[in-house]
Formats: C-alpha cells, structure tokens, sequence
C-alpha cells in the first residue's frame, strides 16, 4: 500500500477540499499584482523549503503543483483562476490504506486546526489544507503555509498510523517525486585544467526564524577530461547549486553561499565573518525530465 494521487473531478474536490477544509484568510499584502496567489510564488515558496516541485495545469486548465514532503508525495491544486492568479489553493495528500476509520477521521478533525481529513469512496484517508487568497499572500504567509502542511503531513501520518516507508509511491509516474536510481547530477570537466568544486542545496532545516538553511560543502577534484557525481537520485530538492575554481579563473552564478578555502562542510543562512562567501550556479531540476534520468553540468573553456 502506498500514498496515490487520484483524478476527481473538479466538483469533488470541492466538496472535499473546499465546502468542508480548513479554510485560512490571511494577509492582503499580496506578493504579486492580482486578487489571489500566483501559482509561481507557491512554487517558489516550495523550492526555497527543499521540496521538490512539478508546475503543471489540470484538466480544467488550471494550474496544478506535484510536489513530496521527505516520502510523502502531495498536490496543490488552484481554485477560481484567472491565467495564473488564483483565490483559492488547496494542499492534498492521499493515504491509500483502508485502515483508518471514520472514528479516527473525525477524531483529526476535532483535535486538529491546520488540515481537514476525510474518507473518499475507497475508503482511503485524505488530508487537506485549504487556503482561501482572494486578498492576496505575503511571502511571509506562504512561507508560514508551507511550513505548516509539512507539520500537519507528519502529525496526520502519526494519527493514522503510518508506517512502512517501502510502500508508498510518488503522486504519478513522472511526477517531481519520482527519480531512477541511475539518476545522478554530474559535473564534468572540459576546461583544459584540473577544478575544484563547491556544492550547495537546502540542507532540510529551518533556522529560529524559518529562513531555510543550506548545506554547502567542499572541495571536489576533477581532473581535465573528467566527470564526477555530486548528487544521486532521489533528487528531495529542486536546486542545485555548483561553484568550480581553476588556476585560471572560477565557474559560478548569482547565488551566493559559504565557503572556506580548506575542505569544509557549512550549514547556515549566512555567511559570517569566519566564511568566504562565493556565487553559484543554479540548476534547476524540475527542468525537463532531470528529476528522472538525472542531469549533466559542462564546466566548457
């Protein structure tokens, strides 16, 4: 048994998600120009906690976001849309295990504010989380939703009992969540001389202020002519971040993260006095099929 992502219509999410989930108003502050949220800010609000993260539109043209928090894979679907502006979204998981009762459903729902739970037709358990944006979202309030559905992912799946990792399943085939285990992010090198590589990606974490924290590490030696891999599949993050030094100069991009000059493994926000601070390159692995067969970084002359 595993966790599924299954195809209603758009009524019945609705009455699940909508009529009946935990609806939130929150800021009018908006992040972007529109009555709603921007399908693209909740991407990135995504990307900047860690999580994996798939930017498509539904049956009814409507975008839609397939996403996992750790093993768990979830949807966010949008609600009364004009183009990418939506005033509602809704955060979704489905638990295929018919073990759950309606007791415990409803026990949730009595104990819980943040995630509305229900039975579906097969009696699989579903959580929710419902925002209603007609006025518009901080970047700070979708943050803070990000950070609670992670929470009420790991407290729903608590409740019910879930357990057995090995049999759960991504959202589809071809969703971000799903990787081959060949997939590999490489860097080979084509410089004409040898390189030392920096690498960074969320590490997973929050600091006290729920700034996400990145994990930068070095160094990697890679000869001319050679490839290395920095990364194995399952890819958990969307970015990726490289920097390389040569004798004669330095790859790199507009991301910046700390460094020291010796071998270093750095978890932080910022880089304090004690660090160099240099610019990455972002890979982008929800580019494509990269979250899948994996991707090459050329460091060319």
């Amino acid at each position: 048994m595993g966790i599924h992502r299954k195809t209603a219509t758009r009524a019945e999410f609705l009455l699940a998600g909508v009529a009946i989930g935990t609806m939130l108003l929150l800021s009018p502050a908006a992040v972007a120009a529109g009555d709603g949220v921007d399908a693209d800010d909740v991407v990135a609000a995504l990307a900047r906690a860690g999580y994996p993260v798939d930017l498509g539109e539904d049956l009814f043209g409507d975008p839609e976001i397939e996403s996992a928090v750790g093993n768990t894979p979830f949807d966010v679907f949008f609600f009364e849309c004009a183009g990418a502006v939506c005033e509602t979204m809704t955060f979704s998981a489905v638990y295929e295990t018919g073990r759950v009762s309606i007791e415990e459903t409803n026990a949730w729902n009595i104990n819980n504010l943040h995630g509305q739970a229900y039975l579906d037709n097969d009696g699989d358990p579903n959580l929710d989380l419902t925002i209603l944006a007609a006025g518009g979202l901080t970047e700070s309030n979708l943050r803070a939703i990000v950070r609670q559905w992670a929470v009420s992912l790991a407290e729903f799946e608590d409740h019910i009992g879930w357990t057995g990792n090995a049999g759960r399943r991504a959202a589809t085939a071809g969703g971000a969540a799903v990787a081959s285990g060949e997939s590999t992010l490489e860097v080979c090198n084509n410089s004409g001389d040898g390189v030392s590589i920096a690498y960074a990606t969320a590490s997973g974490g929050t600091s006290s202020s729920g700034d996400t924290l990145f994990r930068s590490e070095g160094w990697l030696n890679i000869d001319d002519g050679e490839c290395t891999d920095v990364w194995d599949a399952p890819f958990e993050n969307r970015f990726y971040y490289i920097y390389a030094e040569a004798d004669d100069g330095h790859y790199g991009g507009d991301f910046f993260f700390c460094t020291l000059e010796d071998a270093f493994e750095i978890v932080d926000t910022q880089c304090t006095a004690d660090y160099e601070r240099n610019g990455f390159l972002q890979i982008d692995m929800s580019e494509g099929n990269r979250m899948q067969v994996g991707h090459v970084v050329n460091l060319d002359p």
